[in-house]
């Protein structure tokens, strides 16, 4: 299992949430499940569905600087 992100749907300014998810290949997950913290998000892919990324530099909470997280970015078969 794995953590990857993906797009918030409903927030105006750019925001991912973390998600569990199985890895297919390097940059290809099947999504397990959402963080708790997000769980009432609108997320842009959710549980059950398998999906490419790409590694972004992102920052999170408290850091200064971005690090390579893998972002969802589009929905595979």
């Amino acid at each position: 299992m794995r953590t990857i992100f993906v797009r918030v749907t409903d927030e105006a300014s750019p925001s991912y949430a973390p998600v569990h998810a199985t890895p297919i290949t390097s940059t290809t997950f099947s999504i397990e499940n959402v963080h708790p913290d997000f769980i009432d998000a609108t997320l842009e892919f959710g549980a059950g569905d398998n999906v490419r990324c790409k590694a972004i530099a992102l920052r999170g909470p408290d850091e200064s600087k971005g690090r390579q997280r893998m972002i969802a970015v589009e929905r595979i078969a």
